[in-house]
């Protein structure tokens, strides 16, 4: 909290807790990269698909797999 953050709680309590919130708000939205494109995400694609097509691989491999009691 700044010096005119501490004016501004002194003079009205209410205005500094909106104005302290807001910041919080805004610090939260600053830190959230599940959007970006970044090295982390680069390479991801979405499918907009339902889970019977996009998990068919995968049920595929675990289908034809050994079983470990054989």
């Amino acid at each position: 909290m700044n010096w005119l953050d501490g004016i501004i709680g002194f003079i009205s309590p209410e205005w500094g807790a909106r104005r302290e919130a807001w910041r919080q708000s805004l610090t939260e939205m600053r830190n959230y990269d599940a959007g970006n494109y970044d090295r982390g995400n680069a390479n991801w694609r979405v499918l907009n698909q339902s889970a019977e097509f996009t998990d068919r691989y995968s049920r595929c491999l675990l289908y034809t797999s050994p079983s470990p009691r054989d």
